[in-house]
């Protein structure tokens, strides 16, 4: 769901690329620490796999934007918050769908322009594998670079044999 297009930019400023660095370093950073300190039978169904995951999408969504010369998004907490809850709906109700009310999510986090991914990946299969397979989607790819968006929210529940995965995008 795409709305109120931007024109795209020409190529990414050296700060762009510099906090795409700066973020990925970050993700494996988190990414081991909770490793680290899981209980290893659990681990990917806690929070902290869940966690793992989410910063694993957004890191990879940024990795996406600025390969293909767009600035990198900032978390967003009203996002985040949607994103999960929207995450931990599509698991209770073992479906993918969209946010329910999309377009109270603008209003509600104070964006101008949003939009939405959403996925059931395999259990096994990591944050940076679901964004893989949106980049080979038009649609989730036109969300995922879209010019305009300058924040998102990630959201990531492991259950019954399946993670689901939203992620939203905004600009304010």
């Amino acid at each position: 769901m795409l709305d109120d297009s931007v024109p795209p930019r020409d190529s990414a400023t050296s700060s762009a690329v510099a906090t795409a660095l700066v973020t990925a370093l970050l993700a494996a950073l988190l990414t081991t620490a909770l490793a680290a300190t899981s209980t290893p039978a659990r681990a990917a169904e806690g929070s902290s796999g869940a966690a793992g995951y989410t910063t694993q999408v957004i890191a990879s969504t940024n990795d996406a934007r600025v390969r293909n010369d767009r600035r990198t998004l900032r978390v967003n907490a009203c996002l985040q918050r949607t994103a999960s809850r929207q995450a931990e709906r599509m698991a209770t109700q073992r479906r993918i769908s969209h946010t329910a009310r999309f377009s109270a999510i603008g209003p509600r986090c104070g964006l101008r322009s949003w939009g939405e991914n959403v996925a059931q990946a395999l259990p096994d299969d990591h944050g940076r594998g679901v964004v893989r397979q949106w980049m080979g989607s038009s649609d989730h790819r036109a969300n995922i670079l879209r010019p305009g968006y300058r924040v998102i929210g990630a959201g990531a529940v492991r259950r019954h044999g399946s993670w689901w995965v939203v992620q939203i995008f905004g600009r304010r």
